[in-house]
């Protein structure tokens, strides 16, 4: 029997599949797991200045954009090991989770049957922030999923094990976009071995300028800083969205395995002697500032 496991990513929007759990899916991608990328709108609206004439230059057709930024999808999608990516393009009435939209989703869930859906945390300003109703989204199309009727809906229903929330985007930086008093993660993963991938997934993303530096600078900030809290270099942090059950203490072999010295803090264990996050060379395409052509 494989122990090959298939895992589905549910994305807001384009440039999340670099930005959320991107460190993880990579490590499983390695493993030979089956990765599944489900990206739920193009983002035409959270980065229009493209279709714009006031940035100085001329404005690009629409299409034109939204096959632009698919193109940076397929890219990262690529370099992080997806095996099946589907955009569902989902730009207007996002927030209208309409039946016929969760049933759309569920079929793809039962269609690629995943063992695991990672999203983003559906608690918060769930009205107003387009990532946490991806969560509202994936919950729900998860759960009818399981109940698809072959007679009624045509297809068999599939049971996902189990469900994580990547909580990369749960920043502090807004109020309104959790509704407890802090956000503690689960548990985290380690992603030292591959944070060059995350940083190449992000270099792909020059519709938004997460490329170049910038990739760099949220390599070091961000999953340096979860690290810091992994006792590793670097780290994605992750929600549980229900108890879990084991048959003995969850002790993973890097605790019951590690030095006594490293009981405290590492402020890097990479790969190699200088190894960091701002040394990775650009993965950017030359070609991936042509919207035309």
């Amino acid at each position: 029997m494989s122990d090959q496991i298939r895992i589905m990513g549910v994305y807001a929007h384009p440039a999340d599949v670099a930005t959320e759990a991107a460190g993880t899916m990579a490590i499983h991608a390695d493993r030979g797991d089956e990765l599944t990328c489900i990206v739920m709108s193009d983002g035409l609206r959270m980065h229009p200045h493209l279709l714009s004439s006031e940035t100085g230059g001329e404005p690009v057709g629409v299409d034109e954009y939204l096959q632009f930024r698919r193109r940076e999808v397929r890219r990262a999608a690529d370099i992080i090991g997806f095996k099946h990516l589907e955009f569902l393009g989902w730009d207007q009435d996002y927030f209208n989770a309409t039946d016929e939209r969760v049933l759309a989703l569920a079929r793809m869930i039962a269609r690629y049957r995943p063992d695991a859906i990672v999203t983003h945390y559906p608690v918060g300003a769930v009205l107003i922030d387009s990532n946490a109703f991806t969560g509202v989204y994936a919950t729900r199309a998860m759960r009818l999923a399981g109940s698809l009727i072959p007679q009624i809906d045509g297809v068999e229903p599939h049971f996902v094990k189990d469900l994580f929330f990547f909580l990369q985007d749960q920043s502090m930086d807004t109020r309104s976009k959790i509704d407890v008093p802090g956000l503690v993660a689960d548990f985290y993963v380690a992603v030292t071995p591959v944070i060059d991938r995350v940083i190449h997934a992000h270099d792909q993303f020059v519709s938004q300028g997460y490329h170049g530096q910038a990739a760099r600078k949220m390599a070091e900030a961000a999953y340096g800083r979860y690290g810091m809290f992994a006792n590793t270099s670097y780290a994605e942090p992750f929600m549980l969205a229900r108890s879990t059950t084991y048959t003995s203490l969850p002790l993973p072999d890097r605790l019951t395995n590690r030095a006594p010295v490293s009981n405290q803090f590492v402020s890097n264990d990479l790969p190699g002697d200088q190894l960091l996050a701002l040394t990775i060379p650009s993965a950017t395409p030359q070609d991936a500032h042509h919207i035309r052509g």
